[in-house]
């Protein structure tokens, strides 16, 4: 990480706000708590330091209605 921290300290950040995490979290909630980009994860993706998964959400389109 250190090496990381003096070539590319955002993607640094965001990889230890990602080793804090105790579970899996959207990309979006995780970016939006670091105020990063989409592009600093996406180049840690890259590296192989770390990992996307896209998942179903399944949603009833008439929850809620009576």
């Amino acid at each position: 990480i250190e090496k990381l921290q003096r070539r590319a300290p955002r993607q640094a950040e965001l990889l230890e706000a990602i080793s804090r995490l105790e579970a899996p979290v959207r990309a979006a909630d995780l970016l939006r708590q670091t105020s990063l980009e989409n592009q600093t994860l996406r180049a840690l993706v890259k590296r192989g330091l770390a990992e996307m998964r896209e998942e179903a959400v399944v949603r009833d389109p008439h929850a809620g209605e009576q």
